[in-house]
């Protein structure tokens, strides 16, 4: 029997148990036929081909579908990250775009969500990928950035901050898609860092970059928004660390981050403390969203449930009907 790859989908994830209208096995074999089938994206690197399937679908522009409503939208909104936005472990209308679009509707706003997030992206290519979609789309009115995990561990995985995973294949090689490699593993491998060839440098260096080129990103989409006249929302994630009440499974999914806790606890400790970020109103650090949460949230070490997919949409929800009803100062 073939070694179960730590990326597959887990049917015995505490947050599958209950699960209502909702094949694991069906997901499973979706995800496991997609999320290999990536194609070269300028830029960015890479992203996912189209794909349909009963829970998982991507559209012709590479981007995981969105739970959008009919009706002619009075309010468009793109949500850039990772893995984590992109939705890996539920279906297309549990994802956080889709989740975030129904709670607007039901206050009577037809919002047009767009899922940019895709597997593996940190926040430079989340930077890029809102430049590149407004040049091609109609102009968003909220731009909401869900990540942090990402920079850290792509730092860890390359010995080196401010560079993607796997820029040291694709320095070698030039070109990702001569590569077998699966992004997925190796955000994996990136927990690893002995496996690295030369001497793993130390965290502090690592997340003085790592920290450094995430508060950059967050001040140049701070720096053309008025120009482009969109509202730019900022989140840093939580992680399976940040949760206080860990069933049986998560505690054994937190295992495969040990190697990079130290990194990951150093770079929310330092942004905690970061003036360049705590001074933006939009900045919300909501990395303890789920510190006194007793049910289970994630389904392997990095990823959410529905649930906990819906806690971080009803932030999302909040904040912009603040915004909408904010008073307007002349």
């Amino acid at each position: 029997m073939a070694e179960k790859d730590k990326w597959d989908t887990d049917p015995d994830a505490d947050c599958y148990k209950n699960s209502k209208d909702f094949d694991v096995g069906q997901y499973g074999s979706e995800w496991k036929s997609i999320r290999n089938n990536l194609t070269w994206c300028s830029y960015t690197y890479w992203q996912f081909k189209p794909f349909t399937g009963r829970y998982i679908s991507v559209n012709g522009d590479g981007n995981r579908n969105t739970t959008n409503l009919r009706g002619k939208p009075n309010m468009r909104i793109v949500i850039l990250g990772g893995s984590t936005v992109w939705g890996v472990g539920v279906k297309d209308s549990d994802t956080l775009p889709s989740l975030l679009s129904t709670m607007l509707h039901k206050t009577g706003i037809v919002a047009e969500v767009t899922n940019l997030g895709q597997i593996g992206y940190m926040t430079t290519q989340d930077v890029i990928c809102l430049i590149e979609y407004m040049k091609k789309n109609p102009l968003p009115g909220y731009a909401i950035f869900y990540n942090g995990m990402n920079d850290v561990l792509a730092a860890v995985e390359n010995n080196r901050p401010c560079v993607p995973y796997n820029e040291i294949n694709r320095e070698k090689e030039f070109n990702l898609l001569t590569r077998r490699g699966d992004l997925i593993k190796s955000f994996y491998y990136s927990v690893f860092p002995a496996k690295t060839k030369n001497k793993m440098q130390q965290p502090d260096f690592l997340i003085d970059g790592a920290l450094k080129n995430y508060c950059g990103n967050i001040a140049l989409i701070e720096a053309i928004k008025n120009k482009y006249n969109f509202k730019p929302l900022y989140y840093l994630q939580p992680t399976i660390f940040h949760k206080k009440y860990l069933s049986k499974y998560e505690r054994q999914q937190q295992q495969y981050l040990k190697e990079v806790k130290p990194h990951i606890e150093q770079f929310y400790e330092r942004i905690a403390n970061e003036t360049a970020l705590t001074d933006i109103p939009n900045f919300k650090d909501i990395s303890h969203v789920f510190y006194e949460i007793a049910i289970p949230c994630f389904v392997d070490c990095a990823h959410l449930s529905a649930e906990a997919n819906e806690i971080i949409a009803s932030e999302m929800f909040v904040d912009i009907m603040a915004e909408i009803n904010a008073p307007v100062l002349n």
